[in-house]
């Protein structure tokens, strides 16, 4: 209880400060802030907060991004946001990052047809998909999610112990499956240049089957 006590505190003051007055250990306290078990609210803002930095090509900090969270009716403030980038592990990155891809694989990268327009007049007109990690009382586990960009949700996930091709195959799988989309027409899918997404000549064909273009 007294952990939770300084969570709900150290806006207003010091961490140490709480520690000292609760009578807690101040690496304890970190401790147990860096192992609990999100709640399910905190894993959505997190899925949100993760499709926002996918469609900003990792571009946003955490002014940016409270800002992006607050126009989709999120009460996300920038300390909030910059606390779920910090357990979503994302970060503002400048210039791009390098990538590497399986062996035995040639990378395709697609062609940006999405071109940073975020907006969709219809459902299923534009997807877009990345994977974060996230910590568990069975430790890390990764999850996959398909976003459609018309309503913001979240249509396909799937969690595994892997960051692999397997993992973001059976989040389209099921975005495909839950949403009928038609082979070959089907939505917009937009992702960034994971070596999961491009270094994967599997998920590429599977993306041409179920959507129109990546």
């Amino acid at each position: 209880m007294s952990y939770s006590l300084v969570d709900e505190l150290k806006k207003a003051h010091p961490v140490s400060q709480l520690c000292e007055v609760l009578d807690v250990q101040k690496s304890s306290y970190y401790y147990w802030q860096g192992h609990r078990q999100p709640t399910a609210q905190r894993l959505r803002l997190q899925v949100q907060a993760r499709a926002v930095h996918t469609e900003t090509h990792q571009t946003y900090g955490s002014r940016r991004m409270s800002a992006a969270l607050k126009a989709q009716g999120l009460a996300v403030g920038r300390h909030r946001a910059r606390s779920l980038m910090r357990e979503a592990g994302l970060a503002a990155v400048r210039p791009k990052k390098r990538h590497s891809y399986p062996a035995g694989e040639v990378s395709r990268v697609a062609d940006n047809h999405l071109d940073r327009q975020f907006e969709a007049s219809k459902p299923n007109q534009k997807w877009v998909g990345d994977i974060t990690y996230l910590w568990t009382s069975a430790g890390w586990v990764y999850l996959a999610v398909v976003l459609d960009l018309f309503s913001r949700k979240v249509v396909g996930w799937s969690m595994s112990a892997s960051p692999d091709t397997v993992l973001i195959l059976a989040a389209l799988n099921q975005a495909a499956i839950l949403r009928q989309v038609t082979p070959g027409i089907g939505p917009l899918f937009h992702s960034d240049q994971g070596c999961q997404y491009i270094g994967s000549g599997r998920y590429g064909d599977r993306t041409a089957r179920a959507c129109g273009a990546i």
